[in-house]
């Protein structure tokens, strides 16, 4: 799971469908940097698979407070789509939920 997308596959397949100026396109196109460094990739995507999980609580103003995610569902999330984490990697993750959360809570820095 991860990495740079497979440019040549998504040509052929254009070329497949008939979409040959697409597959022309694919095929000559370098990809540009991508904002996540390789050896961060499994945490992205493992953040990717479990941001949704949230435990939450909804305030009288109609707004919702993010306490952080319920690692339970985490668990099931990220087993489900066979991401294993290392220890490192779950810290990772811990720190993308509090940056999130305060984000989500309209706290910065």
């Amino acid at each position: 799971m991860g990495g740079a997308p497979d440019l040549e596959e998504a040509a052929r397949d254009a070329d497949e469908w008939g979409l040959s100026e697409m597959a022309a396109e694919l095929a000559a196109e370098e990809p540009e940097d991508f904002g996540v460094w390789p050896e961060n990739m499994i945490v992205a995507d493992a953040w990717l698979v479990v941001c949704t999980q949230w435990n939450t609580t909804a305030l009288p103003t109609g707004q919702v407070l993010y306490h952080g995610l319920r690692y339970g569902d985490v668990r099931a999330g990220l087993g489900g789509a066979d991401i294993h984490l290392s220890p490192e990697g779950w810290s990772k993750l811990r720190l993308m939920e509090r940056v999130a959360a305060a984000t989500q809570n309209g706290r910065r820095g």
